[in-house]
């Protein structure tokens, strides 16, 4: 990793590698909700508004 040798050895592997997963799942439901709004107002008809309130 590109992290200086004190920070890696501060935390064992294993919490690194759950930091990093945990940056992946939430950078790809952030790409999800415009998606999610996309469809619900584009195929499903409903108001702009309304993907916001569901």
């Amino acid at each position: 990793m590109f992290l200086p040798r004190k920070w890696e050895m501060r935390y064992p592997r294993k919490v690194w590698v759950l930091g990093f997963g945990m940056f992946v799942y939430l950078t790809g439901m952030s790409f999800l909700w415009p998606l999610i709004t996309i469809y619900t107002t584009q195929q499903l008809g409903d108001p702009c508004g309304s993907p916001g309130w569901c």
